[in-house]
């Protein structure tokens, strides 16, 4: 296993399974991972070791590379910062920092942007700080709107990867959360998600019919959408959007949809980025 095989094993539907069968490669590549193998984390808030904790996490989060990556990270740290308290209880005080650390280190391992990186590591960072009244404004400064469902998408994988018992209430606060940050947002003015989408459709189509040898659209068997498609560098990414927006893309229509291949958020967002990161401007058709 190297670090581009690392990165192909994370964006699969379950990465546990080959993650699982494959952890002492992961302990040669990273060595710290070797600590959290069957590391008892001694508490009542956990019902798996901390390996196996960080597997259920990397599973439950959206396919998108950094997201995988900063679950996979996230408590890699908490071996070394371990200490029990006078009931028995596992404490890791801090152990987002080490977590971050440990990443930093091999950060430059993995094909990724300097925003990306630095993404990855608030990510690990801010995962385990409870978002409360008094902190809201921290976390709209530190993530855009992307970067926020980000991590609260891996504080819910996260909280879910929890002794059973107490899933619900956690839950429960991260709703809750959520909540207090989407009225905070409609105080600052910041738009609701459907607005933002509404606008991506339009400057999609406006990247499309001004590239369009290199974009396509095409019906799909259900009536309200359509396939919208470019090439990249790396392969054909593909977006669905609804019927009504039909006639906004001014670009070349295709017939036949059998041969496109399904991509992953993760694959689609890797493909796209090569187009930014290579100094290229040849496509592949």
């Amino acid at each position: 296993m190297d670090f581009e095989e690392l990165q192909k094993i994370l964006l699969m539907d379950k990465p546990s399974k080959v993650l699982r069968e494959r952890r002492e490669e992961l302990g040669k590549l990273i060595p710290e991972f070797k600590e959290t193998f069957d590391f008892d984390q001694q508490t009542i808030w956990h019902q798996y070791d901390v390996y196996e904790h960080t597997l259920h996490v990397v599973d439950e989060v959206m396919p998108d590379y950094r997201l995988r990556l900063a679950a996979l990270f996230h408590d890699v740290g908490k071996p070394r910062l371990m200490t029990i308290d006078e009931e028995g209880q596992g404490h890791f005080h801090y152990h987002w920092e080490e977590s971050e650390d440990i990443f930093i280190k091999y950060q430059n391992m993995f094909n990724l942007s300097e925003e990306d990186i630095y993404l990855i590591r608030k990510l690990i960072f801010y995962h385990d700080l409870t978002i409360k009244d008094d902190n809201i404004q921290l976390f709209l400064q530190e993530f855009d709107q992307e970067g926020l469902k980000l991590l609260l998408d891996l504080k819910k994988s996260d909280a879910m990867a929890h002794s059973e018992v107490f899933v619900p209430e956690r839950l429960k606060a991260l709703e809750e959360a959520k909540k207090k940050i989407k009225k905070e947002q409609k105080r600052l003015g910041v738009k609701e998600e459907q607005e933002v989408e509404e606008e991506k459709i339009l400057l999609l189509a406006l990247l499309c019919n001004t590239s369009k040898e290199f974009a396509f659209k095409t019906k799909k068997e259900k009536n309200q959408e359509f396939l919208v498609g470019m090439s990249t560098l790396d392969g054909i990414v593909t977006y669905p959007v609804p019927l009504e927006y039909w006639n906004y893309f001014d670009i070349p229509e295709i017939n036949n949809i059998a041969n496109l291949e399904e991509t992953s958020k993760g694959e689609k967002l890797q493909r796209l980025r090569s187009m930014l990161n290579k100094n290229n401007n040849t496509r592949r058709k």
